[in-house]
């Protein structure tokens, strides 16, 4: 379907279409809150100037289920509180959200080490599962806050011949899955 520029967001907001989102950020909190804006407290003098919410605020206040992937799972990118909020999470957590009257929400992080979803009492960050390979002791080290940690971890299943296939040949021909950013 086309869809002319100058409708972009009625599209996007409309509950017919896209009813979840796939995002990235340089930060994400432990309630899920997203920051593509600027790394450091001052927002007029920051230590990095990034590319600037490109949609995020809209995507996050909009009642849409959001999947968030992080290609650098570390204290650096998985933070207590993101320097600035691009895109609402949970807020901070425990119902905030929805107080404000905002539905929708973040279901899903998806790092290069595991899974996590948000804890339905606190909405704070819980570890789903581990990706293959991977330790509970890597994890907790790599992330800038402690996680929810439920009582049985799963292990993140692999993906199928089909799944890496599209990966490798439709999604991402050129690889750049495997470029770090550099900050």
């Amino acid at each position: 379907m086309y869809v002319d520029q100058r409708d972009f967001w009625n599209f996007i907001a409309s509950p017919r279409y896209l009813q979840k989102f796939c995002v990235g950020g340089a930060q994400v909190d432990q309630f899920g809150n997203m920051n593509n804006t600027v790394i450091g407290q001052d927002y007029h003098h920051p230590k990095v100037r990034l590319p600037g919410t490109a949609g995020l605020a809209d995507m996050g206040s909009m009642p849409k289920r959001l999947l968030y992937w992080v290609n650098d799972h570390s204290p650096r990118t998985l933070v207590d509180r993101v320097d600035f909020r691009s895109a609402a999470g949970f807020l901070g957590g425990y119902g905030e959200r929805a107080q404000l009257g905002l539905a929708g929400g973040p279901e899903l992080v998806v790092t290069n080490l595991a899974v996590f979803d948000f804890a339905p009492d606190s909405q704070r960050m819980r570890l789903k599962s581990l990706h293959p390979g991977v330790t509970l002791e890597q994890v907790l080290t790599a992330t800038g806050f402690e996680p929810v940690l439920p009582e049985s971890i799963g292990t993140t299943p692999a993906p199928s011949p089909q799944q890496l296939r599209l990966i490798r040949e439709v999604i991402d021909p050129d690889g750049r899955r495997y470029h770090q950013r550099t900050r």
